[in-house]
Protein backbone atom coordinates (compact mmCIF):
# COMPACT_ATOMS: atom_id res chain seq x y z
CA UNK A 1 0.00 0.00 0.00
CA UNK A 2 1.08 3.55 -0.68
CA UNK A 3 -0.30 6.48 1.09
CA UNK A 4 -0.69 8.43 -1.83
CA UNK A 5 -2.76 6.18 -3.69
CA UNK A 6 -5.90 5.81 -1.70
CA UNK A 7 -9.20 6.22 -2.06
CA UNK A 8 -9.71 10.68 -2.49
CA UNK A 9 -11.79 10.99 0.14
CA UNK A 10 -9.88 9.48 2.82
CA UNK A 11 -6.68 11.53 0.83
CA UNK A 12 -8.25 14.45 1.78
CA UNK A 13 -9.29 13.37 5.17
CA UNK A 14 -5.51 12.25 5.58
CA UNK A 15 -4.13 15.77 4.27
CA UNK A 16 -6.93 18.16 6.09
CA UNK A 17 -5.84 15.63 9.67
CA UNK A 18 -1.98 16.87 8.55
CA UNK A 19 -2.38 20.19 8.34
CA UNK A 20 -4.78 20.71 11.67
CA UNK A 21 -1.76 19.00 13.63
CA UNK A 22 0.78 21.14 11.95
CA UNK A 23 -1.10 24.31 12.33
CA UNK A 24 -2.19 23.24 16.33
CA UNK A 25 0.81 22.00 17.46
CA UNK A 26 3.60 23.63 16.36
CA UNK A 27 7.30 22.70 15.52
CA UNK A 28 9.42 19.79 16.72
CA UNK A 29 12.58 21.28 18.13
CA UNK A 30 15.70 18.77 18.31
CA UNK A 31 15.63 18.64 22.01
CA UNK A 32 12.12 16.99 21.39
CA UNK A 33 13.69 14.16 19.27
CA UNK A 34 13.73 10.54 20.40
CA UNK A 35 17.47 9.18 20.13
CA UNK A 36 17.84 6.01 18.35
CA UNK A 37 20.54 6.99 16.13
CA UNK A 38 24.11 7.10 18.34
CA UNK A 39 25.47 10.25 16.88
CA UNK A 40 24.88 13.54 15.86
CA UNK A 41 25.42 13.52 12.33
CA UNK A 42 23.99 11.02 9.85
CA UNK A 43 25.75 9.88 7.08
CA UNK A 44 24.95 11.11 3.39
CA UNK A 45 24.27 8.49 0.64
CA UNK A 46 27.13 9.61 -0.86
CA UNK A 47 29.39 8.29 2.55
CA UNK A 48 27.56 5.30 3.25
CA UNK A 49 29.68 2.14 2.16
CA UNK A 50 28.46 -0.68 -0.02
CA UNK A 51 28.09 -4.24 1.39
CA UNK A 52 30.49 -6.29 -0.11
CA UNK A 53 29.36 -9.63 -2.19
CA UNK A 54 25.53 -9.07 -1.50
CA UNK A 55 23.84 -11.38 -4.31
CA UNK A 56 20.46 -10.18 -6.19
CA UNK A 57 18.30 -12.31 -7.97
CA UNK A 58 14.54 -11.19 -9.25
CA UNK A 59 11.98 -12.90 -7.80
CA UNK A 60 8.87 -11.72 -10.15
CA UNK A 61 8.89 -9.73 -13.30
CA UNK A 62 6.85 -7.03 -13.96
CA UNK A 63 5.64 -8.32 -16.84
CA UNK A 64 1.63 -7.72 -17.48
CA UNK A 65 1.80 -8.25 -20.96
CA UNK A 66 1.76 -12.46 -19.84
CA UNK A 67 0.38 -12.35 -16.85
CA UNK A 68 -2.44 -9.48 -16.42
CA UNK A 69 -0.68 -8.23 -13.40
CA UNK A 70 0.93 -4.90 -12.75
CA UNK A 71 0.73 -4.03 -8.98
CA UNK A 72 2.78 -6.07 -7.03
CA UNK A 73 3.95 -5.20 -3.50
CA UNK A 74 4.70 -6.19 0.18
CA UNK A 75 6.78 -8.91 -0.71
CA UNK A 76 7.19 -11.58 2.05
CA UNK A 77 9.69 -14.55 2.96
CA UNK A 78 9.95 -17.34 4.83
CA UNK A 79 12.05 -20.74 5.29
CA UNK A 80 10.20 -23.68 6.16
CA UNK A 81 11.16 -27.57 6.28
CA UNK A 82 13.88 -26.61 3.98
CA UNK A 83 11.57 -24.73 1.34
CA UNK A 84 11.32 -20.86 0.83
CA UNK A 85 8.35 -19.51 0.12
CA UNK A 86 7.71 -15.92 -0.92
CA UNK A 87 4.47 -13.87 -1.38
CA UNK A 88 3.30 -10.38 -2.20
CA UNK A 89 0.33 -8.61 -2.95
CA UNK A 90 -1.06 -8.77 -7.00
CA UNK A 91 -3.64 -6.72 -8.94
CA UNK A 92 -4.18 -6.85 -12.43
CA UNK A 93 -5.81 -3.85 -12.03
CA UNK A 94 -4.81 -0.60 -9.74
CA UNK A 95 -3.86 -1.38 -6.03
CA UNK A 96 -6.21 -1.01 -2.93
CA UNK A 97 -9.18 -2.04 -5.20
CA UNK A 98 -11.89 -5.07 -5.06
CA UNK A 99 -9.92 -7.64 -7.34
CA UNK A 100 -6.38 -7.67 -5.25
CA UNK A 101 -5.03 -11.18 -4.45
CA UNK A 102 -1.91 -12.32 -2.69
CA UNK A 103 0.36 -14.66 -4.86
CA UNK A 104 3.19 -16.54 -3.26
CA UNK A 105 5.76 -19.12 -4.85
CA UNK A 106 7.72 -22.09 -3.12
CA UNK A 107 11.19 -22.55 -3.87
CA UNK A 108 14.21 -25.52 -3.39
CA UNK A 109 16.91 -22.73 -3.92
CA UNK A 110 15.85 -19.25 -4.40
CA UNK A 111 16.70 -19.67 -8.04
CA UNK A 112 13.84 -20.22 -9.62
CA UNK A 113 10.06 -19.27 -9.52
CA UNK A 114 7.80 -21.39 -11.79
CA UNK A 115 3.77 -21.41 -10.19
CA UNK A 116 2.08 -18.27 -8.71
CA UNK A 117 0.34 -20.15 -5.77
CA UNK A 118 -2.65 -18.39 -4.53
CA UNK A 119 -3.04 -17.64 -1.13
CA UNK A 120 -7.03 -18.05 -0.72
CA UNK A 121 -9.71 -17.36 -3.01
CA UNK A 122 -10.37 -13.76 -4.26
CA UNK A 123 -13.29 -12.13 -2.98
CA UNK A 124 -16.83 -11.33 -4.54
CA UNK A 125 -16.27 -7.40 -3.81
CA UNK A 126 -12.64 -7.36 -2.16
CA UNK A 127 -9.28 -8.30 -1.51
CA UNK A 128 -6.78 -10.45 -0.11
CA UNK A 129 -3.42 -8.34 -0.74
CA UNK A 130 0.11 -8.46 0.84
CA UNK A 131 1.03 -9.81 4.56
CA UNK A 132 3.34 -12.16 6.29
CA UNK A 133 4.61 -15.09 7.07
CA UNK A 134 4.25 -17.30 10.54
CA UNK A 135 5.69 -20.94 10.97
CA UNK A 136 5.87 -22.84 14.25
CA UNK A 137 7.35 -26.51 14.64
CA UNK A 138 4.58 -28.28 12.89
CA UNK A 139 2.54 -25.48 10.40
CA UNK A 140 2.95 -22.44 7.83
CA UNK A 141 1.48 -19.73 8.05
CA UNK A 142 0.37 -16.87 5.82
CA UNK A 143 -1.46 -13.52 7.97
CA UNK A 144 -2.76 -11.42 5.52
CA UNK A 145 -3.87 -7.88 5.19
CA UNK A 146 -7.46 -8.25 3.79
CA UNK A 147 -10.53 -5.25 2.71
CA UNK A 148 -13.65 -4.81 1.56
CA UNK A 149 -14.24 -2.77 -1.70
CA UNK A 150 -11.65 0.24 -1.65
CA UNK A 151 -9.83 0.05 1.51
CA UNK A 152 -12.79 -0.38 3.46
CA UNK A 153 -13.07 -2.88 6.62
CA UNK A 154 -9.66 -3.65 6.63
CA UNK A 155 -8.43 -6.77 8.64
CA UNK A 156 -6.13 -9.65 8.95
CA UNK A 157 -7.19 -13.20 7.39
CA UNK A 158 -4.79 -16.66 8.23
CA UNK A 159 -4.30 -19.58 5.82
CA UNK A 160 -2.27 -22.59 6.71
CA UNK A 161 0.35 -24.52 4.40
CA UNK A 162 -0.93 -27.74 3.39
CA UNK A 163 2.01 -30.15 2.36
CA UNK A 164 -0.02 -32.31 0.82
CA UNK A 165 -1.69 -30.18 -1.64
CA UNK A 166 0.69 -27.39 -2.08
CA UNK A 167 -2.22 -25.47 -1.27
CA UNK A 168 -3.24 -22.26 1.61
CA UNK A 169 -6.62 -23.24 3.16
CA UNK A 170 -8.65 -20.53 4.82
CA UNK A 171 -8.82 -19.88 8.40
CA UNK A 172 -10.88 -17.00 8.97
CA UNK A 173 -10.30 -13.59 9.92
CA UNK A 174 -8.22 -13.66 13.19
CA UNK A 175 -7.58 -9.39 13.57
CA UNK A 176 -10.39 -6.64 13.11
CA UNK A 177 -10.17 -2.86 13.75
CA UNK A 178 -8.58 -1.69 10.62
CA UNK A 179 -5.05 -4.01 11.28
CA UNK A 180 -2.94 -4.68 8.48
CA UNK A 181 0.11 -6.98 9.04
CA UNK A 182 3.45 -5.86 8.03
CA UNK A 183 5.96 -8.03 9.96
CA UNK A 184 6.66 -11.50 10.81
CA UNK A 185 5.13 -12.11 14.27
CA UNK A 186 7.68 -12.50 17.06
CA UNK A 187 7.11 -14.84 19.98
CA UNK A 188 7.76 -13.02 23.40
CA UNK A 189 8.93 -14.41 26.48
CA UNK A 190 5.54 -14.20 28.54
CA UNK A 191 4.34 -16.76 25.75
CA UNK A 192 2.77 -13.97 23.86
CA UNK A 193 2.94 -13.83 19.94
CA UNK A 194 3.25 -9.80 18.98
CA UNK A 195 3.27 -8.40 15.13
CA UNK A 196 3.41 -5.08 13.51
CA UNK A 197 1.44 -3.51 11.41
CA UNK A 198 -1.02 -0.22 11.15
CA UNK A 199 -4.74 0.03 11.53
CA UNK A 200 -6.57 1.63 8.46
CA UNK A 201 -8.84 4.57 9.17
CA UNK A 202 -9.17 6.99 11.96
CA UNK A 203 -5.63 8.33 11.58
CA UNK A 204 -4.20 5.51 10.66
CA UNK A 205 -1.89 4.68 13.64
CA UNK A 206 0.55 2.06 14.20
CA UNK A 207 -0.38 -0.71 15.76
CA UNK A 208 0.31 -4.29 17.33
CA UNK A 209 -1.62 -6.93 17.33
CA UNK A 210 -1.43 -9.60 20.11
CA UNK A 211 -1.99 -13.37 20.21
CA UNK A 212 -2.53 -15.16 23.83
CA UNK A 213 -3.09 -18.24 22.99
CA UNK A 214 -1.42 -20.98 20.99
CA UNK A 215 -4.07 -21.03 18.43
CA UNK A 216 -3.68 -18.34 16.31
CA UNK A 217 -6.86 -18.95 14.36
CA UNK A 218 -8.33 -17.19 17.35
CA UNK A 219 -8.89 -13.11 17.44
CA UNK A 220 -5.89 -11.37 18.12
CA UNK A 221 -6.03 -8.10 20.13
CA UNK A 222 -5.02 -5.11 18.54
CA UNK A 223 -3.46 -2.00 20.09
CA UNK A 224 -3.05 1.21 18.50
CA UNK A 225 0.14 3.21 19.62
CA UNK A 226 -1.00 6.61 20.73
CA UNK A 227 -0.48 9.48 18.65
CA UNK A 228 -1.42 13.20 18.18
CA UNK A 229 0.16 13.15 14.14
CA UNK A 230 -2.09 11.48 11.75
CA UNK A 231 0.73 9.89 9.93
CA UNK A 232 0.47 6.35 7.69
CA UNK A 233 1.31 4.81 10.51
CA UNK A 234 2.92 1.39 8.68
CA UNK A 235 5.63 0.17 11.45
CA UNK A 236 7.96 -2.29 12.22
CA UNK A 237 9.03 -3.60 16.02
CA UNK A 238 12.21 -4.87 18.14
CA UNK A 239 11.70 -6.89 20.69
CA UNK A 240 13.96 -7.41 23.33
CA UNK A 241 12.06 -9.16 26.53
CA UNK A 242 9.70 -7.03 28.18
CA UNK A 243 11.27 -3.71 25.99
CA UNK A 244 9.80 -3.26 22.26
CA UNK A 245 10.51 -0.46 20.07
CA UNK A 246 8.13 0.22 17.16
CA UNK A 247 9.12 2.43 14.34
CA UNK A 248 6.70 3.69 12.22
CA UNK A 249 6.84 5.99 8.51
CA UNK A 250 5.51 9.33 8.94
CA UNK A 251 3.72 10.66 6.04
CA UNK A 252 4.89 13.76 3.93
CA UNK A 253 3.14 16.50 6.20
CA UNK A 254 4.39 15.85 9.25
CA UNK A 255 6.22 18.25 11.37
CA UNK A 256 10.10 19.16 9.75
CA UNK A 257 12.96 19.66 12.29
CA UNK A 258 15.23 22.47 11.83
CA UNK A 259 19.02 20.51 10.59
CA UNK A 260 17.41 17.45 10.20
CA UNK A 261 16.60 15.37 6.60
CA UNK A 262 12.58 15.48 6.27
CA UNK A 263 11.20 12.78 6.72
CA UNK A 264 11.95 11.39 9.93
CA UNK A 265 11.52 8.01 11.82
CA UNK A 266 8.78 7.75 14.14
CA UNK A 267 8.79 5.38 17.35
CA UNK A 268 7.04 4.91 20.64
CA UNK A 269 8.01 2.16 23.81
CA UNK A 270 6.29 -0.56 25.25
CA UNK A 271 7.87 -1.80 28.58
CA UNK A 272 5.79 -4.41 29.40
CA UNK A 273 4.98 -6.66 26.31
CA UNK A 274 3.63 -4.43 24.04
CA UNK A 275 0.51 -4.12 26.46
CA UNK A 276 0.79 -0.43 26.56
CA UNK A 277 2.72 2.46 24.15
CA UNK A 278 4.28 5.62 25.05
CA UNK A 279 2.89 8.56 22.89
CA UNK A 280 4.67 8.33 19.00
CA UNK A 281 7.18 11.04 18.45
CA UNK A 282 9.62 12.03 15.84
CA UNK A 283 13.21 10.40 16.18
CA UNK A 284 17.07 12.15 15.33
CA UNK A 285 16.93 9.10 12.32
CA UNK A 286 15.82 10.20 9.09
CA UNK A 287 13.84 7.68 7.29
CA UNK A 288 12.12 8.03 4.19
CA UNK A 289 8.13 7.65 3.99
CA UNK A 290 7.71 3.34 3.32
CA UNK A 291 7.40 0.56 5.34
CA UNK A 292 10.50 -0.23 7.62
CA UNK A 293 11.51 -3.43 8.75
CA UNK A 294 13.51 -3.85 11.62
CA UNK A 295 14.65 -6.40 14.16
CA UNK A 296 17.95 -8.36 15.96
CA UNK A 297 20.48 -10.18 14.73
CA UNK A 298 22.32 -13.73 15.72
CA UNK A 299 24.76 -11.40 16.58
CA UNK A 300 22.58 -9.23 18.89
CA UNK A 301 23.48 -6.36 16.70
CA UNK A 302 19.82 -4.30 16.23
CA UNK A 303 18.88 -3.44 12.33
CA UNK A 304 16.45 -1.51 10.25
CA UNK A 305 15.90 -1.81 6.75
CA UNK A 306 14.73 1.35 4.46
CA UNK A 307 16.18 4.66 3.19
CA UNK A 308 18.21 6.17 5.70
CA UNK A 309 20.21 8.99 4.95
CA UNK A 310 20.96 12.35 5.98
CA UNK A 311 20.30 13.79 1.92
CA UNK A 312 17.99 10.92 0.61
CA UNK A 313 14.40 12.97 2.12
CA UNK A 314 11.84 11.02 0.77
CA UNK A 315 13.43 8.97 -2.08
CA UNK A 316 13.26 5.51 -2.06
CA UNK A 317 16.58 4.86 -2.47
CA UNK A 318 19.11 3.97 -1.96
CA UNK A 319 17.89 0.86 -0.17
CA UNK A 320 20.06 0.77 3.36
CA UNK A 321 20.81 -1.44 6.47
CA UNK A 322 21.13 0.72 10.01
CA UNK A 323 22.71 -1.27 12.42
CA UNK A 324 24.05 -1.29 16.15
CA UNK A 325 26.73 -2.61 18.19
CA UNK A 326 25.83 -6.08 19.74
CA UNK A 327 23.89 -5.75 22.77
CA UNK A 328 23.26 -1.82 22.05
CA UNK A 329 20.13 0.04 21.74
CA UNK A 330 20.92 3.00 19.43
CA UNK A 331 21.81 2.37 15.98
CA UNK A 332 25.48 3.62 15.11
CA UNK A 333 26.42 2.27 11.56
CA UNK A 334 24.26 2.38 7.74
CA UNK A 335 25.14 0.24 4.63
CA UNK A 336 23.83 0.31 1.70
CA UNK A 337 22.36 -2.75 0.19
CA UNK A 338 21.43 -1.51 -3.16
CA UNK A 339 21.42 1.47 -5.06
CA UNK A 340 19.31 2.43 -7.97
CA UNK A 341 21.76 1.63 -10.67
CA UNK A 342 22.89 -1.85 -10.36
CA UNK A 343 25.23 -2.78 -12.91
CA UNK A 344 25.60 -5.93 -14.12
CA UNK A 345 22.66 -7.75 -12.10
CA UNK A 346 19.69 -9.02 -13.50
CA UNK A 347 17.62 -7.04 -11.39
CA UNK A 348 15.73 -3.60 -12.41
CA UNK A 349 18.31 -0.68 -12.76
CA UNK A 350 17.37 2.90 -12.99
CA UNK A 351 18.77 6.31 -11.35
CA UNK A 352 14.80 6.69 -10.33
CA UNK A 353 13.97 3.28 -8.91
CA UNK A 354 11.91 2.96 -5.67
CA UNK A 355 13.33 0.37 -3.16
CA UNK A 356 10.57 0.10 -0.72
CA UNK A 357 8.49 -2.00 1.65
CA UNK A 358 11.39 -4.34 2.86
CA UNK A 359 11.03 -7.58 4.61
CA UNK A 360 13.84 -9.97 6.36
CA UNK A 361 14.92 -13.06 7.57
CA UNK A 362 18.01 -14.69 9.19
CA UNK A 363 19.11 -17.77 7.85
CA UNK A 364 21.83 -19.95 7.77
CA UNK A 365 24.48 -17.04 8.04
CA UNK A 366 22.68 -15.17 5.77
CA UNK A 367 20.25 -12.20 5.93
CA UNK A 368 17.31 -12.36 3.24
CA UNK A 369 15.90 -9.07 1.85
CA UNK A 370 13.28 -9.46 -0.14
CA UNK A 371 11.90 -5.53 -1.62
CA UNK A 372 9.24 -4.26 -4.34
CA UNK A 373 11.35 -2.01 -7.53
CA UNK A 374 8.87 0.03 -9.55
CA UNK A 375 12.28 -0.10 -12.59
CA UNK A 376 12.18 3.74 -12.45
CA UNK A 377 8.56 3.61 -13.87
CA UNK A 378 10.40 2.59 -17.39
CA UNK A 379 8.53 0.15 -18.99
CA UNK A 380 5.20 0.80 -17.31
CA UNK A 381 2.07 2.26 -19.29
CA UNK A 382 -1.21 3.88 -18.03
CA UNK A 383 -1.69 7.24 -16.49
CA UNK A 384 -2.33 8.09 -12.72
CA UNK A 385 -3.25 5.66 -10.42
CA UNK A 386 -2.78 2.85 -12.89
CA UNK A 387 1.39 3.57 -12.50
CA UNK A 388 1.40 3.48 -8.95
CA UNK A 389 3.37 0.35 -7.15
CA UNK A 390 3.86 -1.44 -10.47
CA UNK A 391 6.48 -2.74 -9.29
CA UNK A 392 8.75 -6.37 -9.53
CA UNK A 393 9.89 -8.38 -6.66
CA UNK A 394 13.23 -8.71 -5.82
CA UNK A 395 15.63 -9.89 -3.30
CA UNK A 396 19.37 -9.48 -1.90
CA UNK A 397 21.23 -12.05 -0.06
CA UNK A 398 23.80 -10.48 2.51
CA UNK A 399 26.34 -12.45 5.01
CA UNK A 400 25.75 -11.85 8.62
CA UNK A 401 29.36 -11.45 8.86
CA UNK A 402 29.53 -8.17 5.98
CA UNK A 403 27.63 -6.30 8.85
CA UNK A 404 29.34 -7.15 12.08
Amino acid sequence: MYYCNLQWGLLLSLFISNFNFLCGQGTVTEEELIKIWKYQEVPSKEEIRQIKDVEFRTIKKYEPESDGYRFLHGVAIANFENSWFVSFGHNKGVENTAGEVANSYQSKNLKSFDTLIPVGKPLENGAISHGVFYSDKNSMWSLMGSFDGELNNVHTRAFKWNKSTNTWSSRGIIAEDGFWPLQEPVKMKNGNIIMAGFSVGNGNPPAVAICNNSDITKKWSVIKIPTDANIWGESSIIVDSSDILLIARSSFNTPKVENYSHPLAWVSFSRDFGETWTKLKPSNMPMAATKPYAGILSTGQRYLISSTTSNSGNDRRPLTIAISRPGEKEFSKIFKIRDAVLLGEEVESHPKVKLAYPYAIEHDGSLYVVYSNDGGKQGRKGEGRQLLNNNSAELAIISIEKLK
